[in-house]
């Protein structure tokens, strides 16, 4: 089963440390490793809105 998750953020250090907070919190409350950023929308500056894909296997 595919999900899309849309979320809107700040970055105010570095967005590629932001993004992997954001992929590892989203496999922590899944309980899945196959969480994916599909896109990065920016919105200004320092906002963004990512786009990420989880993919859960049901057995």
């Amino acid at each position: 089963m595919k999900e899309q998750f849309f979320i809107d953020i700040e970055v105010s250090d570095s967005l590629s440390e932001t993004l992997q907070n954001l992929v590892d919190t989203k496999r922590a409350e899944t309980g899945s490793h196959n969480v994916f950023i599909q896109n990065v929308i920016p919105l200004g500056d320092i906002r963004f809105t990512v786009i990420l894909e989880v993919v859960q296997e049901i057995y």
